[in-house]
């Protein structure tokens, strides 16, 4: 009788190991469903702006890589003449490029004294693998409010990016990611001389609605992208960089938000994801 139940304890287990696959893949699926059929909360985000630096905005440039400073010079003037509270640049600033656009760059970002710029997460080969971060060059990196990583975990399984990883463990630092730092900057919590800012801090002031687990990721709250150009119905204000720097967009648009300036352009060689 032992050898029976033994055998038919076993068979139970292989079929619900089985399962769990399917049901995973369930999970998956029915999360990504309720986001898409769900209406858009026109509230969320309403201090966000996304500035896509198009092909447009690049025409007049002989080169793509690295993103021209004195372009990204001339977009954070004007976000921050119109009244940004917070510039976040997912560009990744790590080499110089020529001297005078990229002394534009640094006088800009130190003028405006609100630049978040981002370092990279890089992965380690050999036997130890592990994780360090590549920094900006310190040109940059000295001028910027604070740097912050830039990294968006997908499923292994589909590719798609259901959560947000709030920060990372490095050796025996917890390191912010973009977004997190940008929260917590506009809750007024003060950088650091290093320039990134700690998982203490994000502690102290995050929000009880919204959990994290034990990797400090949550679910992501897709308000769905901006489908129709200058709609009232779109959740997020996403501009061209190439209309930005006409200089024609009013100032009020982008009057005390948060200003996200990244790629949008067609082989990009220094953005990060």
């Amino acid at each position: 009788i032992a050898v029976v139940l033994m055998a038919c304890a076993a068979g139970i287990v292989s079929v619900v190991v089985g399962w769990i696959p399917v049901v995973a893949t369930l999970e998956r699926r029915t999360v990504d469903w309720r986001m898409r059929y769900r209406e858009a909360d026109l509230e969320y985000g309403k201090d966000i702006v996304i500035v896509l630096i198009d092909d447009a905005a690049l025409h007049k440039f002989p080169y793509r890589s690295p993103v021209p400073r004195d372009m990204l010079a001339n977009l954070i003037r004007i976000v921050h003449a119109s009244g940004a509270k917070l510039i976040g640049v997912d560009v990744f600033l790590k080499d110089l490029s020529w001297d005078e656009y990229d002394a534009d760059l640094v006088n800009t970002m130190q003028k405006s004294g609100r630049v978040v710029i981002v370092s990279a997460f890089r992965k380690e080969g050999g036997r130890n693998k592990g994780f360090h971060v590549d920094l900006p060059h310190p040109k940059f990196l000295e001028t910027a409010l604070a740097t912050s990583l830039v990294e968006l975990p997908v499923d292994p399984v589909d590719g798609i990016a259901r959560h947000y990883q709030t920060f990372f463990r490095i050796e025996d630092n917890a390191l912010p990611t973009l977004a997190t730092t940008l929260y917590l900057l506009d809750h007024g919590i003060e950088t650091p001389e290093y320039k990134f800012l700690t998982r203490q801090s994000l502690e102290e002031i995050w929000p009880a609605g919204v959990a994290l687990d034990s990797s400090g990721r949550f679910y992501i709250n897709y308000q769905a992208p901006p489908f129709k150009t200058g709609s009232a119905s779109n959740p997020l204000k996403v501009f061209p960089a190439s209309v930005i720097l006409t200089g024609m967009l009013p100032a009020e648009w982008f009057e005390n938000t948060i200003v996200l300036i990244g790629a949008g352009f067609t082989d990009s060689k220094d953005d990060l994801p």
